[in-house]
């Protein structure tokens, strides 16, 4: 029998923005249903604000760790986050925020 592997599922959500401050944050997500047939490697989190068409990567977190701390972020801008998850495979879909988040 032959075992297909590729790519990971898409992190779940939905992601929790929480330990707001003037500038920084906490996101968290929760692992992806299914690493692919391949053991995870490390989750990429990206942030765009939404004045810009880009994404910035913002930090490459170990497999094992489901939140990071967001830093260097300006106060009054609305930011939308995403989050893959990847393998020696390949990288999975994001996983977006559904709302933008203010900093105030």
């Amino acid at each position: 029998m032959i075992t297909s592997s590729g790519p990971p599922f898409a992190p779940k959500g939905p992601h929790t923005v929480s330990d707001m401050t003037a500038n920084s944050c906490k996101l968290t997500w929760k692992a992806p249903e299914s690493d692919g047939g391949k053991p995870l490697k490390h989750y990429i989190i990206e942030r765009r604000d939404s004045k810009r068409y880009t994404w910035t990567e913002v930090e490459t977190v170990r497999q094992k760790y489901t939140s990071i701390d967001v830093t260097r972020l300006t106060e009054g801008v609305e930011y939308d986050f995403r989050v893959f998850a990847e393998n020696e495979e390949g990288r999975s879909p994001a996983l977006e925020t559904q709302e933008k988040t203010v900093w105030r």
